[in-house]
């Protein structure tokens, strides 16, 4: 018998007793073994027993020394014998990604690999990429992720963008209400559901904006199932970074972005770098940056109040980096202020198609106007930033102005001052300019 602490495992138990129940139904007389034997590590001078063969492993630039079944896959030796659990084992068919390894630099499903096939071959799993010293962007926040609605993580864990090893449900978490503070402020839980939120009789009355960016966004299904926290962290559409296949600065730091002579129709001109064009896509945090709403995050560090504005990283050198938010760091609830009495706000989306679909431009107002003359202005835009795009530029143009066309055109150049077009996607510039204008012209009629 193994003496090692290993060697009883849940998926030895449940082969075990799988092949009993099997073997009582068949008869004992007639069983035979229908799983392969677990791999086992060799002594220096020990051979195979009959039946098994010796390989040897080479995992992460460690060699391992193995006694195996010919049928034992790589998934079976990583798991059972070397205890590297961070490769899973999913639905067993090589569909769920969770088994995912590199052998000789390519992706490899290793629940479908045979071990004596990869002998000698260089095999890197998730534990292999970095150090505890230096984690990999990939290791960072690895081991779990927290699951609330789930529209965006498990689509990511389908398509292998995103390899948690464990899923912590917060659901059941007490952070599933809207209330009224008695400073005027709304309080918005994370897990709220974005469809009990834009229709909320306090936020359709007194936060329209949000109210209209969300009943845009998605469809009736998913703002069913999505959260507020969720969408948060909703992460981009960039066809590169959702395809493993191909190099992303984003999922793979130093691999490079090929949006930027690619296809990139749908990207950023605003806040871009040399390193990455994509685009936020959500269209909750346009309208919430332009209410400049409150994050509160409860962390391994405390309590934390982090300004919307402040929330969203824009790419520069490390595009990987999306947010403010550290290993642990549980969003908890948003706070959106007192709104000025007599403001109006609008959201208005410019898109492909008026069924699903993500925004090519949009724009968040929230303005106060007397005597037709414009006294506070928050302005965002969205589907043209790499993050959430509040304009200060185009919100100063826009006060102590008269509310016309002339002004809504000179607030709108201000907007799109900065714009950086790519190779498809210079006629953004002037869709968002006329997405702004005419919502100003709505938000002030």
């Amino acid at each position: 018998m193994e003496s090692s602490a290993h060697a009883f495992s849940r998926r030895r138990f449940l082969t075990s007793a799988g092949t009993a129940g099997v073997a009582a139904a068949i008869g004992a007389g007639c069983a035979t073994e229908l799983h392969p034997p677990l791999p086992k590590q060799l002594d220096a001078e020990e051979e195979p027993s009959a039946g098994t063969v010796a390989i040897t492993l080479r995992v992460n630039g460690q060699e391992h020394k193995l006694k195996v079944d010919p049928r034992t896959t790589v998934l079976d030796c990583l798991r059972e014998t070397i205890h590297l659990t961070g490769t899973k084992k999913g639905c067993d068919h090589g569909q769920c990604g969770a088994c995912t390894v590199h052998i000789n630099g390519r992706r490899i499903n290793s629940c479908l690999t045979l071990a004596v096939a990869s002998e000698d071959d260089e095999i890197t799993t998730i534990e292999g990429i970095g150090t505890p010293e230096q984690l990999h962007p990939m290791q960072e926040g690895a081991g779990f992720r927290y699951l609330a609605g789930g529209t965006t993580l498990i689509d990511l864990m389908k398509l292998n963008v995103e390899m948690p090893t464990q899923l912590l449900d917060i659901n059941r978490l007490p952070l599933d209400k809207i209330e009224r503070n008695s400073d005027g402020s709304v309080k918005i839980g994370a897990t709220v559901r974005n469809a009990d939120l834009a229709n909320h009789p306090i936020i359709n009355r007194d936060y329209p904006v949000l109210s209209q960016a969300l009943l845009s966004g998605a469809s009736a299904q998913l703002r069913n199932m999505a959260t507020t926290a969720g969408n948060l962290l909703q992460r981009t559409r960039c066809v590169y970074f959702r395809d493993p296949n191909m190099p992303c600065n984003k999922r793979t730091p130093g691999s490079g972005c090929p949006a930027i002579k690619g296809q990139n129709r749908a990207l950023a001109i605003l806040g871009t770098s040399e390193h990455c064009i994509a685009t936020n896509p959500s269209d909750m945090n346009v309208a919430m940056i332009a209410l400049e709403a409150v994050i509160h995050v409860q962390g391994i560090k405390g309590h934390r109040d982090i300004p919307i504005g402040d929330f969203h990283l824009l790419p520069g050198n490390t595009p990987h980096r999306e947010t403010v938010l550290e290993l642990g760091d549980l969003i908890t609830h948003v706070t959106l202020p007192k709104q000025s009495p007599g403001s109006k706000s609008v959201y208005l989306k410019l898109r492909d198609r008026a069924s699903y679909e993500f925004a090519l431009a949009s724009a968040a107002v929230v303005v106060s106007v007397e005597d037709r003359t414009c006294t506070r202005a928050r302005i965002a835009l969205g589907g043209v930033g790499t993050k959430p795009w509040r304009s200060p530029k185009a919100e100063n143009a826009l006060v102590g102005q008269s509310v016309n066309g002339a002004t809504f055109k000179a607030v709108a150049e201000a907007a799109l001052a900065g714009a950086k077009p790519q190779s498809e996607n210079g006629f953004k510039i002037e869709l968002a300019r006329r997405c702004l204008m005419h919502a100003l012209k709505l938000a002030t009629s």
